[in-house]
């Protein structure tokens, strides 16, 4: 149906009958004009249902005074807009939002078009009925009756239901008559005695369970009889099958009068819950093994007091207290030492749940009143309940203490190898601060590739831009300490960068002006590239053992967190045997790390056969080791190396037996053998570079002397002959190229003697250092009688040593003492010896140390310079005020070294200085 208006600006005043004739009709009604659906004009019931005023709609877009209608009705109009034809529909949901807001309406619609005379649409009517209350009832009907169907088919199955579940039930359910016999029973009740539906009926307890069983049984019956509800758990009776549990409810069965006329019985299989409870017990009992027997200190903070919830002995040792002195106490009331810093730390943790690590951590431990300095890597982590709650914290402490000593007689060691390096001449550079001229040996030529006369301020442009000014530095600080060292970058003529060290000192002349620098040059491009390879791998481990520690699972399984908090791999084995043999085991724990290596879950491979996940495990020696530990008991620990199912790694392993499971710990070395392996290489080079420094030494020793000697008698032979006609000037610049020669000479027979003791002889001998002594005093004849020494000797032991470099080190040690003597008085040493253990000197402890003493009296040296004066090429005086090379205590010290001992200084100036020397005891 089509509706034709004119829908002008006057149309409401051209037409006001035919509005009043809607205003109050039992249905809504709107007249939309245009394409924009400007409300023309709205009743009164259209005006409730959308709970508005005529005043807030009238002359506006539909959408504008009702925007709400749009996603409803907007589809609608915009059909009859585009096909000109009505539409009506009896059931059109419409959301309706007002003040109360949104409510869902049924309407019965109709639009129709309004069309002008020559057919154009020019707006549009709409109606509608409100038939919201209608479809309701009708759905609700519908739902009623499709209630009321389901209940007649419940009511209809349900007696069937009842007896089938009866025999359905997975537990046997029976009546007992006031003469405790058998009147019914389930289906399960014949399966578990193995009888039919009527074998036991009218039998009593007694004669069909067995007097044992029925023992067991008779006072809860008697409950029973007695009007009581008895519930209790027994192992099955024999009759049924004993390696079962049953859990039993006694209901007396009682009359109107109350009295008791029989009593049903409800039995259920809880074997699997019974087990499962015995294993948790079981598990908790490993558990606190694994806690008690780790060598990771573990401990958990409960509370915001921090009371000790958990703890082992490995962390009572790691603080220097007991487990008894922690558990069930506040931790820092039993710490009260402890830094302000860790208390917050902790707090933080519990407060946020962001974990805390802390590595090679200083650790001061008082045991008895003696404070102990320890080193810990700690691991402070958020402890959550099941729900995921904060309810403590745990620590994780790892005592590091020896790594961290190692480590740093490491980084000793390596410093002492460089400078024996160093001496071998690898690479010279000599600077004259007074004209600026470099003069650099052929090796440093090549690292820095100047081959011409070279400036100081060429020797500077050679290195790398971003250095220049890291070397001019080095070199000003050298200018009043006396020592220079830096490490540059060298940029070579093809582009390519190398690195380089440099270590030297600086000379001064008599009026304490600095004269020139001496240096040696290292390329250690090689090491750079290592060292920073290091350094990437240590912070890749230490980032793998962070997020190793971050994948403790928030398990229900307080023992499954507990063990993944552990990065190395662990698992728990529970023997197979057959015929009295171990033939295979079953997983019954592992840890994330172990599942790592399968394609399994932690807990989809419990109960899983190991040769199940590792088909070659029965070929490996890990097989043979853990059967090995399952049959005797004893503890295990090797090397595996496993190269099938698509793996190849190696680890330490270690297998325990724990009652009868046996606990299996394993330490992945995989990266640790590459680097062991690619280290043999590296030391077999090492091994052919030392050799190679070692003939170079020997070949540059006897090829310098040859020179020196040259030097020394043309030097000589020209004074003599020129004797007549020199000048007082002249004959003191003879004199310095005479004193300079004489330096070199010593200097080489220094280095050949300090690479010499750098090489151990093939086999140690017995050395009588009485007799040793008695070599030096006739080695040193000369020098005693000019310097009118006193050598005083007590009896010295015999060693197990290197006989010429035992001599080579008192030598040097007696020749010292008579070189710094005082002016003004005669040198008097004295040379004895005691018994040391070796822990007193931070030796090996238990170790008893033979400590040879050489006393003088000479000029001493302060005690700061004590560790200074073993370096290589170290003085600390002038050279015109004593001679020598500095190279002798740097002997001394190597050759103490070779023998596994000890040598320390002390001096007091003015008055003396005393070489303590620390040898085994033979």
């Amino acid at each position: 149906m089509s509706v034709f208006f004119n829908l002008g600006s006057n149309s409401e005043a051209a037409f006001p009958n035919i509005y009043e004739i809607f205003e109050d009709v039992p249905f809504s009604v709107a007249v939309l004009r245009g394409p924009d659906l400007i409300i023309e004009y709205i009743n009164r019931l259209n005006l409730s249902i959308w709970r508005s005023t005529r005043e807030s709609v009238m002359g506006k877009p539909l959408y504008e005074a009702k925007p709400d209608l749009r996603r409803d009705v907007e589809p609608i109009h915009r059909q009859v807009q585009e096909s000109g034809q009505r539409f009506h529909a009896d059931e059109v949901p419409i959301e309706i939002t007002d003040h109360d807001g949104k409510r869902l309406h049924y309407f019965q619609v109709s639009i129709d078009p309004i069309k002008d005379k020559e057919g154009q649409i020019i707006g549009q009517i709409a109606t509608s009925i409100d038939v919201t209350e209608r479809v309701l009832s009708r759905q609700q009907l519908q739902k009623s009756e499709a209630l009321h169907k389901v209940a007649e088919e419940a009511l209809r199955k349900s007696e069937q239901h009842l007896e089938i579940l009866r025999n359905a039930v997975p537990a046997m359910i029976f009546y007992l008559d006031q003469e405790e016999r058998y009147q019914t029973y389930n289906d399960t009740f014949c399966k578990w005695f193995h009888v039919d539906k009527t074998e036991a009926i009218g039998k009593t307890v007694r004669e069909f369970i067995g007097e044992a069983a029925y023992s067991v049984v008779s006072p809860h019956l008697r409950k029973a009889y007695d009007g009581e509800i008895e519930q209790y758990e027994i192992k099955a009776p024999t009759r049924a099958d004993e390696n079962r549990w049953l859990n039993i409810v006694y209901t007396p069965d009682k009359n109107d009068q109350g009295e008791v006329q029989g009593v049903i019985v409800l039995a259920t299989d809880v074997t699997s819950s019974k087990l499962a409870e015995m294993a948790v017990r079981e598990s908790e009992h490993r558990f606190q093994n694994l806690v008690r027997e780790a060598n990771l200190g573990i401990m958990v903070l409960s509370g915001k007091e921090m009371v000790v919830s958990v703890a082992n002995e490995a962390y009572g040792r790691v603080i220097g207290r007991s487990v008894e002195q922690l558990f069930g106490k506040p931790l820092f009331d039993v710490i009260t030492d402890t830094d302000i810093q860790d208390r917050q730390l902790l707090e933080k943790v519990r407060l946020t749940g962001e974990s805390v690590y802390l590595y090679d951590t200083p650790y001061p431990v008082i045991v008895q009143g003696v404070e102990t300095q320890r080193y810990l890597n700690v691991i402070y982590q958020a402890y959550r309940e099941a729900d995921g709650q904060i309810t403590g914290v745990v620590i994780l402490a790892q005592d590091v203490t020896e790594q961290v000593i190692a480590r740093r007689n490491v980084e000793e060691a390596n410093e002492r190898a460089s400078l024996a390096i160093e001496s071998g001449g690898l690479g010279t550079v000599e600077v004259n601060l007074r004209t600026k001229e470099v003069l650099l040996s052929p090796r440093a030529k090549e690292v820095l590739e100047l081959y011409a006369a070279t400036q100081l301020t060429t020797y500077l442009d050679s290195l790398h831009p971003d250095d220049q000014l890291l070397c001019k530095e080095a070199y000003e600080k050298a200018l009043s300490d006396g020592h220079l060292e830096y490490e540059a970058r060298v940029i070579r003529k093809d582009a390519s960068i190398r690195w380089i060290k440099t270590k030297g000192r600086i000379y001064f002349d008599d009026a304490s002006q600095p004269l020139r620098v001496v240096s040696v040059i290292q390329d250690i491009t090689d090491q750079k590239i290592f060292s920073e390879e290091l350094e990437r791998q240590v912070k890749q481990r230490t980032e793998d053992l962070r997020k190793a520690h971050e994948l403790l699972l928030a398990s229900n399984d307080y023992l499954q967190r507990i063990i993944n908090i552990f990065s190395a791999p662990m698992q728990v084995l529970q023997p197979i045997v057959d015929n009295g043999k171990v033939v295979d085991f079953i997983y019954k724990l592992t840890n994330t790390a172990y599942a790592a290596y399968t394609t399994f879950s932690p807990e989809q491979l419990i109960s899983k056969k190991v040769s199940e996940v590792f088909p070659g495990y029965f070929q490996t020696d890990s097989f043979k080791n853990i059967r090995e530990v399952a049959m005797t008991g004893l503890t295990n620990t090797w090397e595996n190396h496993y190269a099938a199912d698509g793996l190849d790694i190696f680890n330490l392993m270690s297998a325990a037996l724990m009652n009868e499971d046996v606990v299996v710990h394993m330490t992945d070395f995989t990266k640790l053998k590459s680097l062991q392996l690619e280290l043999q290489r590296k030391l077999i080079e090492l091994e052919r570079s030392n050799v190679s420094l070692e003939e170079f030494a020997h070949a540059s020793s006897h090829d310098l002397k040859e020179p020196i000697r040259k030097i020394q008698f043309f030097t000589d032979q020209l004074k003599t002959d020129l004797h007549e006609q020199l000048n007082d000037k002249q004959l003191r610049l003879f004199q310095r190229i005479e004193n300079a020669s004489k330096r070199m000479a010593s200097l080489i027979e220094d280095l050949l003697v300090y690479s010499q003791v750098s090489e151990r002889p093939l086999e140690t001998e017995s050395v009588n250092l009485n007799e040793t002594i008695s070599m030096v005093q006739e080695d040193l004849e000369l020098i005693i009688a000019q310097k009118g020494a006193q050598i005083h000797i007590e009896t010295l032991p015999v060693i197990n040593g290197y006989k010429r470099q035992l001599q080579q080190l008192f030598q040097n040690l007696v020749s010292n003492a008579i070189k710094y003597s005082k002016q003004d008085s005669a040198p008097v040493i004295r040379i004895y010896s005691t018994l040391v253990n070796g822990k007193s000197i931070n030796l090996e402890e238990g170790t008893m140390y033979h400590c040879i003493s050489v006393e003088d009296n000479g000029i001493g040296f302060q005690e700061k310079h004590a560790d200074q004066i073993f370096l290589m090429f170290q003085r600390l005086h002038a050279k015109g005020e004593y001679a020598g090379t500095g190279i002798g205590l740097s002997i001394a010290r190597r050759i103490v070294d070779n023998h596994h001992g000890k040598i320390l200084a002390k001096g007091v100036p003015d008055v003396g200085a005393t070489f303590y020397i620390y040898l085994p005891l033979s």
